[in-house]
């Protein structure tokens, strides 16, 4: 039986690739907890081409991550500075919107 439930956070993986040296590219995966995007904000999410936007939009649905750490290997607390500051990074941006939509519109993780 569905169990319909107004808001829902849920825990998502989130695949992160990475360029490297002679053209490869190195996946990291961390998890993040987004609220769900429902009705039209599905859309308007997918519809935003503005990156300024596109950030707030995402940052507004995130919740919490576990599974990011800094160069030294220690843990990277939520909190808004880091957030804002992970965001301002294009390739954790893209791939959080990726697996917002993913779990917003039930699609499964591909890896």
């Amino acid at each position: 039986m569905f169990k319909f439930k107004p808001e829902t956070t849920i825990t998502w993986p989130v695949l992160i690739r990475v360029p490297a040296d002679g053209g490869k590219v190195s996946e990291s995966e961390c998890s993040v907890s987004f609220e769900l995007l429902k009705g039209a904000k599905i859309q308007e999410m997918a519809n935003t081409t503005d990156d300024t936007v596109a950030r707030q939009k995402l940052a507004a649905q995130i919740r919490g991550w576990s599974g990011i750490e800094d160069t030294e290997g220690a843990a990277i607390p939520f909190t808004e500075e880091n957030l804002t500051a992970l965001l301002d990074d294009p390739l954790f941006a893209k791939a959080c919107a990726i697996a917002l939509m993913q779990a917003s519109t039930g699609a499964p993780v591909k890896k």
